[in-house]
């Protein structure tokens, strides 16, 4: 069966939220079949502000 396939990137990584460049969301979406996967995009949601206030 072929379907959806997703990639959560920030999957044990471990990130400084006090540093400029904090990643809040990185995935990538693509296809997937019979175990294997061709990724299409990849969407990064990255935090430019330092302090990051509580969302």
């Amino acid at each position: 069966l072929a379907g959806t396939a997703m990639t959560d990137n920030l999957d044990g990584v471990t990130q400084d939220p006090a540093k400029p460049g904090y990643r809040v969301a990185d995935l990538s979406v693509g296809f997937g079949a019979l175990g294997m996967n061709y990724m299409m995009a990849r969407a990064q949601l990255v935090s430019l502000d330092p302090t990051n206030h509580n969302l």
